[in-house]
């Protein structure tokens, strides 16, 4: 199957007198893609079918270990420390995201339901990466800094809904100008979800608008990473002994993190440019 989404594709289509006109170069353009990038299509198994149980596996799994540890936040006061929380809002985001991602596998038909799961499903994504930078920058922030604050309750509570109102801005943002350059581009007529399946309609809003913030949040990081690894051998080379085991697992932990949602996104951007199935 062929899906034409970007506006330069519609240019090169004309309809009129009962006929639909494709340029050559377009229609050459799509079968080469599908030729290079669906040779999965040909071997015997259902790679699609088995992707799809595996999916369903996976993410119930990954809900079920996400809803545990929340109760296990939950349980015990002495991990709900100002990393804690971030912690705590990181899963909650990445619940909230398999929940849709599960649930738009049950959608079959477009329509209301399907454009706001497709404005939700990139919402919650954008909302878990802000969650991930914030628990960087916090790693950040504690292993660099000079001295250890213990800070109150209310003063943490507060800090809690801060980062609660920046985290949701880039995300609304991102999402507002999706809708915003869709309606310009259609005159009015989409909104840029739900148009062909329950998410972005158009591949290059999808490099924009997802991809691209993806690679600017894992850059971020990154250098966030490296700087904070820095100070940490800095640190174990004067004062040997204030490096405690707590700094040291809270190092791993943080070194763990980063590797696997590291990894995740690099699968994720190679399984989009390429559309293999395996991949996803």
């Amino acid at each position: 199957m062929i899906y034409l989404s970007d506006n330069i594709d519609f240019s090169n289509i004309k309809v009129g007198n009962d006929e639909l006109r494709i340029c050559t170069e377009l229609l050459d353009k799509k079968i080469k893609n599908l030729k290079i990038f669906k040779q999965f299509d040909a071997f015997p198994l259902n790679i699609r079918a088995l992707r799809e149980v595996m999916m369903k596996t996976v993410m119930i799994l990954s809900g079920t270990c996400l809803t545990l540890t929340l109760v296990t936040y939950a349980m015990f006061s002495e991990l709900r420390s100002e990393a804690g929380k971030n912690n705590i809002m990181l899963c909650v985001s990445l619940l909230l995201a398999t929940v849709i991602v599960m649930a738009k596998a049950y959608i079959t038909q477009l329509g209301i339901i399907c454009t706001t799961m497709g404005v939700a499903s990139h919402f919650m994504w954008l909302w878990m990466l802000m969650w991930m930078f914030l628990g960087t920058f916090q790693m950040f922030k504690i292993f660099s800094a000079s001295t250890r604050n213990m800070n109150s309750d209310p003063y943490q509570n507060h800090l809690l809904m801060r980062k609660l109102v920046i985290s949701f801005l880039p995300p609304l943002v991102i999402v507002g100008a999706v809708i915003v350059k869709s309606l310009i581009e259609s005159d009015g007529d989409v909104i840029g979800y739900g148009l062909n399946g329950c998410f972005i309609d158009s591949n290059s809003s999808v490099v924009m608008f997802l991809i691209a913030p993806v690679v600017m949040a894992t850059v971020v990081n990154s250098g966030l990473f490296a700087a904070t690894t820095y100070n940490i051998h800095k640190v174990r080379r004067i004062q040997a002994s204030d490096f405690t085991q707590r700094t040291h697992g809270m190092f791993l932990v943080y070194v763990k993190l980063s590797t696997l949602t590291g990894i995740t996104f690099v699968l994720d951007f190679i399984a989009f440019m390429l559309d293999s199935d395996v991949m996803w």
